[in-house]
C-alpha cells in the first residue's frame, strides 16, 4: 500500500488487508502483495474500514458507494436498499448474533442479518447520522459514537448522552469495553469511561499525551490503549 493508509484487518487465514487513499486495497500474505484497484472495487475510490466476519466474508465500507463483498475471489456490491449503495460508510461492527452493523457519514446506521437490511436513523432515536464507531457491550447493548454524541440502542431504543451528561466532547469518534465492562469512548476533546452510570472524562492534565483520541484498543493483556493525534497513551484505570 501506498500513501495514507485508512483501515487493516487480518483474515481467517493470517493475510493481512490494508485500504490506503491512493492504492485501492492491498492483500499481504506473508510473501508478496495483491493491489485491487479502485475499478476492481466496482467503482469504490476508497475504503474506509475493513472487517471479516465469522463467515469468512471480508467487507469494505467505501467512500460514496456503499458496501463491498468480497468472498471466493471476488467482490460484489450490497444493494438490498434504495438509499445504500450512495452511502459513504466509516465503521462496521459484527455482533455476537452475527449481524453487520453499518455505520454511515450522514445517513445513519443499517443493520444487516445476511438477507435484510434495516435502518436505523434520527427518527429511530439516533443521535446523529454521522456514526463513526459501533460496538456492543457485555449486556449485549449497541454503542453508536456519532458526531453529536453517543446512543446505545437495547434493541427495543435508544439512549442518547452528551456533553451535557459528562462527555469529553460532542463528537464520539471510538468506543471500546474493557474486560471489567467499563465503557471507554474517545472524543475530539478527551478520553471518557461510563463507569457505574455516570461518565468520567480525562485530558492532558491527567496523563494522557493528547486530548484528541482517534482510536481505541483492547489488547490480549486486557490493556486499553487510545492512539491520539499525537502520540499513543496507556490507560490504567482504577474506580476506587
Amino acid at each position: 500500500p501506498s500513501g495514507i493508509v485508512l483501515a487493516i484487518e487480518q483474515d481467517q487465514h493470517n493475510n493481512l488487508w490494508f485500504s490506503s487513499v491512493d492504492g485501492g486495497v492491498t492483500c499481504f500474505n506473508g510473501k508478496s502483495f495483491k493491489n485491487y484497484s479502485f475499478q476492481q472495487l466496482k467503482g469504490g475510490n476508497l475504503a474506509h474500514c475493513i472487517l471479516q466476519d465469522r463467515k469468512g466474508t471480508l467487507w469494505l465500507g467505501l467512500d460514496g458507494s456503499g458496501l463491498l463483498a468480497y468472498k471466493n475471489g471476488k467482490f460484489s456490491q450490497l444493494t438490498l436498499h434504495d438509499d445504500f449503495a450512495s452511502n459513504t460508510v466509516y465503521s462496521l461492527f459484527e455482533d455476537r448474533d452475527g449481524s453487520l452493523w453499518i455505520g454511515t457519514n450522514g445517513n445513519g446506521a443499517f443493520r444487516f442479518d445476511g438477507t435484510n437490511l434495516t435502518h436505523f436513523g434520527i427518527k429511530q432515536g439516533l443521535s446523529h447520522g454521522v456514526v463513526y464507531d459501533i460496538t456492543q457491550d457485555m449486556k449485549g447493548d449497541i454503542w453508536f459514537g456519532t458526531y453529536n454524541g453517543v446512543s446505545c440502542y437495547n434493541g427495543e431504543k435508544f439512549s442518547s448522552y452528551y456533553k451535557k451528561d459528562g462527555l469529553a466532547d460532542d463528537m464520539v469518534l471510538c468506543i471500546v469495553e474493557d474486560s471489567s465492562g467499563y465503557l471507554w469512548l474517545g472524543t475530539n476533546n478527551g478520553l471518557s469511561v461510563l463507569s457505574q452510570g455516570r461518565f468520567l472524562s480525562f485530558t492532558e492534565k491527567d496523563g494522557l499525551i493528547n486530548k484528541g483520541i482517534m482510536s481505541l484498543v483492547k489488547d490480549n493483556q486486557h490493556q486499553i490503549w487510545a492512539g491520539t493525534r499525537n502520540g499513543l497513551s496507556r490507560i490504567m484505570f482504577h474506580p476506587d
